[in-house]
Order: structure tokens, then C-alpha cells, then sequence
């Protein structure tokens, strides 16, 4: 079975009720074990993103999201996304394992007048 069919089908019985979502990702996972991810120490980590005003200093917009999210996302989108399984996500995701602070971008638009910044920490 294609694995688009498959993903059909699970979506299907969840639909139902035969399965709950959780069950339904167990069952495609099952299906393609490649899949796994390896943030499983990620509990107490953040994906933090900040916009600030660059001449008030002040925050535009604070986006703090805990990286579990992040494992359960991209979890979910690999069964709707074939295609990102082509990404080698231990490799991108692999310094999220480390209890350092991460800064994955600092960007500042000086025409609009903000910094952007996105940290793992």
C-alpha cells in the first residue's frame, strides 16, 4: 500500500472513532520506523522567538513554544509530507539535545526597524 493510501486510511479510522489520533500516529510510525526523530530530550527545552523594536527596545512579539511541540509537529507533517523525509533531521535537530543555548537566527531589518531572533534554549 502507497504511503499516501495509508495515511488515507488512518485518517479514516480516526475519523470514525475507531482510533484515537494518538493511536493513528503509533500506526503510521509503525508502518515507517525511519521516521523517528531524535529529540526525546526535550522536555524542558523552548523555541523561543522574539521581534523587538529597534528604536523603543521593546518586544513586538515573544513566540515561546516548547520544543516537544516542535517533535510532535514535525511527527505529524512526515505522514502528510512524504517529501520531509528526505531531510535528515537528526543532523538539524541534533544540537537540540544539548542544554546550551542555541541562537538559530538573529536578523535585524533596519527598513522596518526590528530584530528577530530565534533561540533553542
Amino acid at each position: 500500500m502507497s504511503h499516501t493510501r495509508e495515511r488515507s486510511e488512518v485518517l479514516r479510522l480516526i475519523e470514525e472513532g475507531k482510533v484515537t489520533a494518538a493511536e493513528g500516529i503509533q500506526l503510521l510510525t509503525a508502518r515507517h520506523p525511519h521516521s523517528s526523530l531524535p529529540l526525546s530530550n526535550t522536555d524542558k527545552r523552548w523555541l523561543r522567538i522574539h521581534v523587538t523594536d529597534l528604536n523603543s527596545n521593546q518586544p513586538r512579539v515573544n513566540v515561546n513554544v516548547p520544543l516537544r511541540w516542535l517533535e510532535a509537529g514535525l511527527r505529524i507533517g512526515r505522514n502528510f509530507a512524504p517529501e520531509l523525509d528526505q531531510i535528515d533531521w537528526n543532523k538539524i535537530l541534533a544540537p537540540a539535545q544539548d542544554n546550551t543555548t542555541i541562537r538559530l537566527l538573529e536578523v535585524e531589518d533596519l527598513e522596518d526597524n526590528h530584530r528577530i531572533e530565534i533561540v533553542v534554549e
